[in-house]
């Protein structure tokens, strides 16, 4: 089991790769109450974000200005009420913090909720097996993961297609192309259709 110290320093150091535009906890506190209103499907207005006292009203102004000019959040006027100002995340911040999520939870020994897992072999040490997180699709769902241009690790199986959870793959099609693609498959990733998908075979 991993001491807590073992713990911290490996959230400490997802933080900094991958969370490192949140220089404060006012700026921490903004994008997780955001992103948790979004969630839900009541996106936070710029009212309620002032009147959740996370620090004074112009450090939260200043704070979320800079947050929205990084591309980590957004503004929008609500359509049926164009004084009011919607918050969101941006796809990559979203992705960013559920990857953080997961990470934490796995690193406590919290179960990916809805995730299928397998137990992998006995470590060289003889210690207990490792437990994968898998996420299944249908053979035929047009994402990434089932193309047959997806190239990562994944295993077809009776017309469903199995990666790893937080596995990355790259699209050979947009990579022959120069273009660089790469996707995290989580459980929760918004994998959009492409007009490009292939079925991948067996």
């Amino acid at each position: 089991m991993s001491s807590a110290y073992s713990v911290l320093r490996k959230i400490a150091s997802f933080q900094k790769k991958h969370l490192s535009m949140l220089q404060s906890h006012e700026d921490y506190a903004i994008a997780v109450e955001i992103g948790y209103h979004q969630e839900i499907g009541k996106p936070l207005t710029l009212k309620q974000l002032f009147l959740l006292e996370i620090a004074s009203p112009a450090t939260v102004q200043r704070r979320l200005k800079r947050l929205i000019n990084l591309g980590v959040a957004s503004k929008k006027y609500r359509q049926s009420d164009g004084r009011m100002v919607e918050l969101g995340l941006s796809p990559q911040t979203d992705r960013a913090f559920r990857k953080y999520a997961d990470s934490i939870g796995r690193s406590f020994g919290s179960p990916r909720r809805g995730a299928k897992a397998v137990s992998g072999g006995k470590n060289k040490s003889g210690g207990r097996t490792t437990v994968y997180g898998l996420v299944t699709m249908d053979q035929m769902e047009p994402v990434c993961g089932t193309c047959v241009h997806w190239d990562g690790a994944r295993e077809i199986q009776q017309n469903q297609v199995r990666v790893i959870a937080d596995s990355e793959g790259v699209c050979g099609l947009l990579a022959a192309q120069g273009r660089d693609f790469v996707e995290t498959i989580t459980l929760s990733t918004h994998r959009p259709p492409c007009g490009e998908w292939s079925p991948c075979g067996d």
